[in-house]
């Protein structure tokens, strides 16, 4: 995207002029692919327990838009609440960034979530969550590479981002694990084997 980008824009000086108004059109399309993704990856769980208890197929469409509302409003307490520093990190920590690589990064994130939201949809019948932390690092990471090379790349955050990544399964499941164990003499098997 970022030499695509950079070919267009050495070639036809209209671009160039154009690009913030580029980059505010990305990061819509960025933030429309976000929501797309981060609202499946926030309900869908509920909807999977919601089936099961009243059994059948998903609940009903009010049941949906409300799940979806409840989403949203999480999103945007988290964002409110954390955004600021994580806006920091990938913002300034990761690579150096100007209109045009910004406008590569952005519109290199929202194909390839949007691309997991909907296209797998279409050809599977189904999403496929994928992280957009993940995907928005890597696009950043990506731009940074094709315009710097690998000196324009802050290699201490992009290690701890990728620590802390994998830390985050490891103790997501163990405490999933420890508070199964707890809740199971209360609660029994959660799905019964069918007879």
């Amino acid at each position: 995207m970022y030499k695509v980008l950079m070919v267009a824009a050495t070639k036809y000086d209209a671009i160039s002029r154009v690009m913030p108004s580029l980059l505010k059109l990305a990061l819509c399309y960025s933030a429309y692919a976000f929501g797309a993704n981060d609202i499946g990856n926030a309900t869908g769980v509920y909807t999977t327990i919601a089936m099961m208890i009243l059994g059948g197929g998903p609940p009903e469409y009010n049941v949906m838009l409300l799940l979806a509302a409840f989403g949203s409003l999480g999103i945007a307490i988290g964002g409110l609440w954390l955004g600021p520093r994580v806006i920091t990190t990938v913002a300034f920590k990761i690579t150096r960034l100007n209109p045009l690589t910004g406008t590569a990064a952005q519109v290199a994130h929202g194909v390839v979530v949007h691309s997991f939201a909907t296209v797998t949809y279409i050809m599977l019948g189904y999403g496929i969550p994928i992280s957009t932390s993940l995907a928005s690092v890597g696009a950043l990471v990506g731009v940074g590479f094709a315009s710097y090379g690998s000196s324009g790349i802050n290699r201490r955050t992009t290690t701890v981002l990728l620590l802390i990544w994998m830390a985050t399964v490891l103790v997501t499941a163990i405490l999933t694990y420890v508070l199964y164990l707890i809740l199971f003499p209360f609660t029994g098997p959660i799905i019964k084997p069918k007879p």
